[in-house]
């Protein structure tokens, strides 16, 4: 070896420490890590008997997060030290032994222990149990039956001449709605191929919206395109009836009897497939899941269903004509009148006055001559008498409500609104929207022609697409929010149902053929990022499904607040605290293909693509230069402060909608996070060190960055450094480390078990939270609160009448004199959050049951329960208490929780009934015995040998969870003769009122019901009094009394309609017999 190399690596590589650990923490691990590593490797094949290039290539393997080539080398390095050392060993090596053992070590807990498989079941799990966003108090989401973006193909030439030939074409299109880009794509792909430009491919569409009424109403208007795909050229009426049937159904409010029949005939033929298990259309796939949510939005539409008798013609036709008037909808530009042509614009004022829009002319003289001549008429006088006698005429001809317009869950949701909630659209609009971006694939405008004829066209090439794609097209479709959909397709969380019978596999995950794809060349996401958390959702579910090809591209619109951004600088600082399009590239991976116009740029779609789009570059490698460790811990710690402490969007003080952001992730989504970090390239140390600051029992996080302090942010906001300080986080330690917890499979790095709970001391708790107030208000900012009693924030008033709080769970805040009057307020203030609080963000909630279910650890629920703290719902949108009255008062825990299965219980989803100490269904214990072969003496003997062990028991212990699990239900207050005071307020003195046992008589109750067997119960708490069940309905039987043991007998009665009902209740020593027959 040349001595010139020598001299130089023991000058400069790694005898004298350049490359040191500590040099690598101020660094980025990027090229600078790769160039390290090539020096250090030359250094040891150099001198190969040498242990220090081989410890420093550890270390840079280490810090680069290579924790295998880390372990190897450290390995190698105290093998050649120990066989140079003969004699004693210095201080020197015995400190080079510890690091590179201690650096083995540290690699090993970075590495994944977990089997893809234990992986794979706990993201099901997780995927089903637990809440990704906030609750709301609607169950049902909004309902946009018309779109408000052109119509836009996700496909163009490019995509068919760069794919290699044989693959599948992919697309995904979340937030579908009325399907128009979707519609768009397949008459661009028949154009591009009629022209003989490109090659026949074969096309998959990933078709998705969460509302099953969206879906369902697409399925319709697919249903009657394929009808259309298939008529001959010479049958002319039928083509036309058919186009006329979807333009009613696509643009109007009110469609003609003769329209609605069709409808009806498309309705029957789809609940008879769906019903019979059947496919409806050869390119359609639905999955079996889906099926009952479609059959029960059809049933709403068909002729005397519930959607035929909500609204009447004429309360259809005011809301049109009222909607009409807004001046959203009426003060339109020269343009416009211009774009719609003369014609439009006579029949949109005829629309305007009388709410109907006209069908195609062949159309009315085919099936209503009389309503030709009168349509006519009152083109040329909307206002006069002429549009009267229409008007007349509509009303007596049994015009009826388009029913595809009313999504009835929402309509039950809101509380029975008025017609024109659902009908707020212009369908003129349709005349640039569906034409706008196909000028070419479309024939051109005719200036002098009804709205029907600038819309059918769209409609006609559609269905020739389709019949010319034939069985290269295969559209599937998913209801379902679109992240839940991405992150089974992104892990594999699926199973082919004919495979897996056939080969005898399992089937964890969800059911979907194996030759549907994985990954897409383009995504359209619509403007559900507006709901979801934005981009951060964006980049974090859908990008992995995006193809890593130069064509493949992610497209979203920001519709619900555009003007409240001035560019696309904002939405990003303030979704996901990315202050500029470096920042996009070094967290994500992504970068801005196309941006949106002025003077609104988020109107307009903006497109993603990854950094580097090339499928032989990992994932791993898409971030070129990454944020240095202590800018990702900024970064991080900024998230998470900004998803538990949102900034307040009270919509009583704003007075444009639009101007309100939503905050509806919970704190699941930073474990997400760091999954998609480390598949980025970050290394997991680095992850490690960033998450267990906030997992620790002390609750102190010391960091520069604070909670937003106002909305949006925007960049310069982000990139603010503010004082190192330590801020309190303790109400949301226990959330935290439930979480962590529950993600620990999947997460890349190994946890202390100090950090966690143990798993199976993590149960599903139900809290019941009635009375609850029947208010809609922002959606998806619910949370749980629980608090002790004993002590307030500030002054003595209870937390429920705080109209703010969170200036109180705000670390950040200075709450000092200035702020509270004194220093010991401050002081008061600073001690309730570090001990007497805990928010909780991830939890179900039921508005009907007005009930919350949450996976907690048991140690939190006996704590608060012995310490009697008190919980509620709290709206973070205004940080208030949600109460039904103003005096109402929260109920005690205690009081309120259920306790329900441990997470690694192997259990059916929304299986509520109680389990047997063995862990059977006492229910369904005895439903596998010969129904004739028990009789009352059989049961007589089972009654007497309960009777007899629940003379041994000992009176239950309210107060506390025992060692099996088993908790009180709620005991309501009845009377006032709850727990609370006559003021209402907790006095810390207060002890619980103990509920008096019943007198020494035994009831004897008559109950008469229906039931499907006969159950015998025996409940031994001590405070269920006989006449909680004097009712006639078995429900409430099951559900009066506190405990039951878990004991029943199922028996069939000896006549098939008659049954008997026995329950045995037992108070100490005083029983009562409840018999129904």
């Amino acid at each position: 070896m040349p001595e010139a190399l020598v001299e130089k690596m023991e000058r400069g590589w790694w005898r004298y420490s350049l490359w040191r650990v500590n040099t690598w923490e101020t660094v980025n691990h990027g090229p600078f890590a790769v160039r390290a590593i090539h020096k250090y490797m030359q250094a040891a094949r150099a001198s190969r008997d040498d242990p220090a290039p081989l410890r420093n290539l550890s270390a840079a393997y280490y810090e680069s997060g290579q924790y295998e080539m880390c372990m190897l080398f450290a390995k190698k390095a105290i093998f050649l030290m120990n066989a140079q050392v003969t004699g004693d060993r210095d201080s020197a090596f015995t400190t080079h032994i510890r690091k590179l053992e201690e650096r083995i070590r540290k690699a090993e807990d970075n590495l994944p222990e977990c089997p893809l498989q234990k992986q794979k079941e706990r993201r099901v799990e997780i995927l089903e149990r637990l809440a990704r966003y906030h609750p709301s108090m609607r169950s049902a989401g909004d309902y946009v039956t018309v779109g408000h973006d052109n119509a836009k193909s996700l496909f163009d030439e490019s995509l068919a001449l760069r794919i290699p030939a044989g693959e599948i074409i992919s697309f995904f299109n979340s937030g579908l709605g009325d399907a128009r880009h979707f519609l768009a794509s397949l008459i661009s792909i028949a154009h591009e191929e009629a022209k003989g430009k490109i090659p026949k491919r074969r096309y998959h569409f990933t078709l998705n919206d969460i509302n099953k009424h969206v879906l369902t109403r697409d399925l319709i208007i697919f249903s009657l395109l394929d009808k259309l795909s298939q008529v001959d050229e010479e049958q002319m009426f039928e083509s036309v009836n058919i186009l006329n049937t979807i333009y009613f159904i696509y643009a109007s409010c009110l469609m003609p009897v003769w329209v609605n029949e069709q409808l009806q005939e498309v309705i029957a033929e789809l609940l008879r497939c769906l019903r019979n298990g059947q496919q409806p259309l050869k390119w359609i796939y639905l999955y079996e899941a889906d099926i009952p949510f479609y059959i029960q939005a059809l049933e709403n539409w068909v002729s005397g269903g519930r959607v035929a008798t909500a609204f009447t013609a004429k309360e259809v036709m005011d809301s049109t004509i009222s909607t009409m008037y807004d001046s959203i909808y009426n003060n339109k530009s020269d343009g416009y009148w211009e774009h719609i042509g003369p014609y439009c614009n006579k029949e949109r004022d005829l629309y305007c006055a009388t709410g109907v829009l006209l069908p195609f002319l062949q159309a009315m003289q085919q099936h209503d001559p009389k309503l030709v001549d009168l349509s006519l008429e009152a083109l040329h006088n909307p206002r006069g008498r002429e549009s009267r006698l229409f008007m007349t005429h509509v009303m007596t001809d049994n015009w009826v409500f388009n029913p595809t317009q009313l999504d009835w869950d929402a309509h039950i949701d809101i509380g029975n609104p008025e017609p024109r909630v659902f009908l707020r659209f212009d369908p003129f609009n349709l005349v640039s929207r569906l034409w706008e971006e196909l000028k070419e694939e479309l024939p051109p405008k005719e200036q002098h022609a009804p709205l029907f004829t600038h819309i059918g066209p769209f409609f006609a090439r559609a269905a020739s697409a389709i019949k010319s794609l034939g069985n290269r097209l295969k559209a599937e479709v998913v209801k379902g929010d679109y992240i839940d959909v991405a992150e089974r397709i992104h892990f594999g969380l699926h199973y082919d149902s004919t495979q897996s019978q056939v080969l005898g596999t399992g089937d964890i995950g969800y059911p979907r053929p194996d030759d549907f794809p994985s990954l897409y060349y383009r995504i359209v996401l619509s403007n559900v990022p507006d709901y979801v958390g934005g981009h951060l959702t964006t980049f974090l579910h859908a990008m992995p499904l995006l193809a890593r090809h130069p064509t493949s591209l992610v497209g979203s619109v920001c519709l619900r607040n555009s003007p409240f951004f001035r560019n696309m600088g904002d939405f990003l600082a303030e979704y996901q605290l990315i202050s500029s399009e470096k920042m996009l590239e070094q967290l994500t991976g992504v970068r801005i293909v196309f941006r949106g116009h002025e003077p609104v740029p988020l109107a307009s779609y903006t497109y993603y693509c990854w950094n580097q789009p090339i499928d032989s570059v990992p994932l791993s490698k898409q971030v070129k230069a990454r944020l240095s460790r202590e800018d990702l811990k900024r970064w991080f710690h900024g998230l998470f402060l900004k998803l538990a402490i949102p900034m307040t969007s009270d919509h009583r003080l704003i007075s444009d909608n639009n101007h309100m952001i939503y905050s509806p992730l919970n704190l699941m989504i930073i474990f997400r996070q760091l999954g998609h970090l480390h598949c980025l390239g970050y290394p997991a140390h680095w992850l490690s060190e960033i998450l267990v600051p906030l997992l620790e029992d002390a609750g102190m996080l010391k960091t520069n960055v604070r909670p937003p302090h106002n909305a949006p942010l925007r960049p310069d906001q982000v990139d603010l450094k503010y004082p190192i300080k330590k801020l309190c986080i303790v109400p949301f330690v226990p959330e935290l480390k439930t979480l962590a917890t529950l993600f620990a499979p999947l997460l890349p790095f190994r946890l202390d078990p100090n950090h966690l709970y143990p798993i199976d001391k993590i149960q599903e708790y139900t809290f019941d939270l009635s009375p609850l107030p029947e208010d809609y208000f922002q959606p998806t900012c619910l949370v749980l609160l629980f608090w002790s009693p004993n002590g307030s924030p500030s002054g003595h008033f209870p937390l429920e009448l705080f109209p703010n709080l969170r200036p109180f769970l705000d670390p950040s805040r200075h709450n000092g004199v200035a702020d509270h009057g004194s220093e010991d307020a401050a002081q008061k203030i600073e001690n309730w959050r570090a001990k007497d609080v805990i928010v909780w963000s991830t939890f179900k909630f039921d508005i009907e049951k007005q009930e919350a279910k949450a996976w907690m650890p048991k140690q939190i629920i006996e704590q608060m329960v012995n310490r009697k703290w008190k919980c509620a719902l709290m709206r973070r949108d205004l940080w208030m208490i949600v109460r039904a009255t103003l005096f109402s008062n929260s109920g005690r825990v205690r009081d309120m929780v259920k306790i329900g299965r441990k997470w690694d219980e192997v259990f059916k989803e929304d299986d509520d009934t109680e389990k047997d100490d063995d862990g059977s269904d006492d229910e369904n214990a005895f439903q596998e015995s010969d129904p004739n072969t028990m009789d009352h003496r059989m049961f007589q003997a089972a009654v007497e040998g309960i009777f007899n062990d629940s003379r041994k028991l000992e009176t239950v212990n309210e107060n506390v969870i025992d060692d099996d699990g088993v908790m009180d239900k709620k005991n309501k207050s009845e009377d006032n003769g709850g727990t609370n005071d006559e003021d209402g307020v907790y006095d810390e003195n207060d002890e619980y009122d103990e509920e008096h046992s019943p007198s020494n008589t035994c009831t004897f109750l008559f109950v008469s019901t229906e039931l499907s067997s006969t159950c015998f119960k025996v409940c031994l708490a001590p405070d269920c009094y006989p006449e909680r069940f004097a009712s006639s309905r078995c429900n409430n039987l099951r559900s009066a009394c506190k405990v039951e043991a878990s004991f029943t007998l199922s028996v069939a009665a000896e006549n098939s309609t008659s049954h008997y009902l026995f329950k045995f209740l037992a108070w100490q020593r005083n029983f009562a017999l409840v018999n129904g027959a």
